[in-house]
């Protein structure tokens, strides 16, 4: 990873692994799954850096970088999410993210906050930082970000809308987890999806 940032903490994201079946779950959240390209937002000093899930700046988003400096209140963040390109419908465009010129709207997709303000969010339970996420968009960056999409415990429901739907699937992620490496989040890949790419 580059030097930036420089005092916040590198975060090494979580990876869902595939699961074959959709499943319902009360302890479960099930998140719609965005198809663009995961990034690690960090808010130091007054400036917005993504980087990927390798540790790798995503300079080609330059231009959302220089929107959510602008637009995001000056405290220290660290947010896992979904850069998106979004037609009128709300759709994600992923072609269109590989294009210099975006037809969509360029969007950060959050869903989950694991630092603010000097203290470390990761040990909590994922229905808290979910929470805190929520509350923060709603009073902080309203306009700036979005939230993902989930539902709790109803993961086959939210599967076969994603399928009629044509997007590209689920993830599933436990509500009582903390966010560390052994974490263990699922990924339900629509297999006829339109879209596919990887």
């Amino acid at each position: 990873m580059n030097a930036y940032p420089s005092e916040l903490p590198v975060i090494d994201p979580v990876v869902p692994k595939k699961k074959v079946m959709a499943f319902n779950d009360p302890d479960w959240l099930f998140e719609l799954k965005y198809d663009g390209f995961r990034g690690v937002l960090y808010h130091e000093n007054g400036r917005v850096r993504l980087m990927s899930r390798s540790g790798k700046h995503l300079s080609q988003f330059g231009e959302l970088e220089r929107f959510l400096t602008h637009c995001l209140p000056k405290q220290d963040l660290i947010l896992d999410g979904e850069v998106v390109s979004l037609d009128a419908s709300g759709r994600p465009l992923f072609d269109d993210l590989r294009q210099k010129h975006h037809r969509g709207i360029l969007t950060y997709m959050a869903f989950d906050m694991l630092w603010r303000n000097g203290k470390d969010l990761r040990p909590l339970p994922l229905r808290k930082r979910r929470e805190m996420l929520h509350r923060f968009v709603q009073k902080k960056a309203k306009g700036c970000i979005r939230t993902a999409f989930g539902v709790v415990g109803k993961g086959t429901r939210l599967f076969e809308s994603i399928v009629d739907n044509d997007l590209e699937g689920v993830v599933a992620k436990r509500l009582e987890s903390a966010y560390m490496k052994k974490t263990q989040w699922w990924k339900i890949l629509n297999p006829d999806y339109s879209r596919k790419h990887h």
